[in-house]
């Protein structure tokens, strides 16, 4: 697998959870987490057009390939250990379904997971860019 470059909200709760989980349950280590608030974010996202204002979406960048909101969750799902990686069959449900369920968690993140930090350690910070 490439490279995968993660942007997400860095301010959010659920979304450091979230990349706690993924750092707990990846196979490798080809990631770089990015948060959408940073300057590196606005520099690659910005020949997508995407509003870094909106910061309830999360994107994936794969090979220029960009994948966004529940496209985004599944296929990073798909490269994590098992069993978390079957979720990836979720990707055969239609896109507006997924992405309806995804809005829901998008919308109510901030009261699913309480505000905190995740402190990576020396081997993980690697994977960190701003």
């Amino acid at each position: 697998m490439e490279n995968t470059r993660i942007y997400y909200d860095g301010d959010c709760g659920f979304c450091n959870a979230s990349v706690a989980f993924i750092l707990k349950n990846r196979k490798h280590n080809n990631y770089k987490f990015i948060p959408l608030q940073s300057s590196k974010a606005k520099s690659d996202l910005e020949i997508y057009n995407i509003d870094l204002s909106d910061l309830s979406t999360i994107y994936t960048l794969t090979e220029d390939k960009l994948y966004s909101k529940s496209s985004a969750v599944l296929r990073l799902a798909m490269h994590l250990k098992f069993p978390v990686n079957l979720c990836a069959i979720a990707l055969f449900v239609p896109k507006p379904i997924r992405d309806f369920v995804y809005n829901w968690i998008a919308k109510h993140r901030l009261k699913l997971s309480k505000q905190k930090c995740y402190l990576p350690n020396l081997d993980e910070r690697k994977m960190f860019e701003f």
